[in-house]
């Protein structure tokens, strides 16, 4: 019987640990960084074919509308929301039929905003917001993919700067997190944006606008209130006419500090979507 010499053992270990290491290494490396024309490519895909999304000139939904004032549950009211959209153009209307506070409408006509009074002297909370940070209609954010002047339906006409973050837990959920940048800036504050998309679904189904004041700017807000946070969700999601839209649509506004904490909620339910009746 032949006899290895211990260097011949070692020479051949060597190559062995060598080989395992070729072998290893390549499913180690890092994965592409994401990027938002990805994030956004796969999001598009998630409401439907690119047909699909083109033959919804307009749409139309309906359902109804949950207000409630969160932190002293002084308001708790129900009404009728309707949101109307043909392509860049949208409308947002909330009726309570109640003499404190009647409801909200917002609409961009394709040239200008308007944000309507609840009274002939003042605004909602959610009023001033997008009064003041008239791009948030402009752009067509608000609403999401529920209007079809969503800006992420066609970025080459729109044209917004995003950019992919990262991966964010939020409530216990991981979110992919795109920043949007406006094509106007806010002139009464700084104003980031987040667009939150589901990895496994590619749905989105948060913004967050937060606005921190500047001091001493001239606004309708106090300015001891630091910051002006309002989030958008959207969830159940079904099948309409070849596409898959959200039913449900949370708004929540807040003030923050604690000292000078607001909180109020806007809860729609959306019972029947229809495209291409206007």
């Amino acid at each position: 019987m032949k006899i290895i010499k211990p260097k011949n053992v070692a020479r051949q270990a060597s190559i062995i640990v060598g080989s395992v290491l070729v072998a290893v290494i390549p499913c180690t490396a890092k994965e592409p960084k994401l990027t938002s024309d990805a994030i956004i490519s796969r999001h598009l895909d998630s409401i439907g074919s690119a047909d699909a999304r083109a033959a919804a000139v307009s749409r139309v939904s309906q359902g109804k509308v949950v207000f409630a004032e969160i932190i002293r549950h002084s308001l708790h009211m129900e009404g009728a929301a309707t949101l109307l959209s043909q392509q860049r153009k949208h409308k947002c209307e909330f009726q309570f039929g109640n003499s404190q506070y009647p409801g909200e409408k917002f609409v961009f006509d394709g040239n200008q905003d308007l944000v309507a009074m609840v009274d002939q002297t003042s605004r909602s909370r959610l009023g001033n917001f997008l009064f003041l940070q008239e791009e948030v209609l402009r752009e067509g954010l608000f609403g999401g993919i529920l209007s079809t002047a969503w800006p992420l339906l066609n970025t080459q006409n729109t044209n917004p700067a995003l950019k992919y973050e990262r991966l964010k837990k939020i409530n216990g959920q991981q979110l992919h997190e795109i920043s949007y940048v406006p094509k106007k800036r806010s002139e009464s504050g700084e104003l980031s944006i987040r667009l939150y998309f589901e990895p496994e679904t590619y749905h989105h189904v948060l913004t967050v606008y937060t606005l921190t004041m500047l001091h001493g700017s001239q606004t309708i807000y106090d300015p001891n209130q630091t910051t002006v946070i309002v989030e958008e969700r959207f969830g159940d999601f079904q099948p309409v006419d070849g596409l898959t839209l959200p039913r449900h649509w949370d708004i929540r506004y807040r003030v923050e500090p604690q000292n000078f904490a607001e909180e109020y909620d806007w809860d729609v339910s959306l019972t029947q979507i229809e495209h291409n009746k206007l």
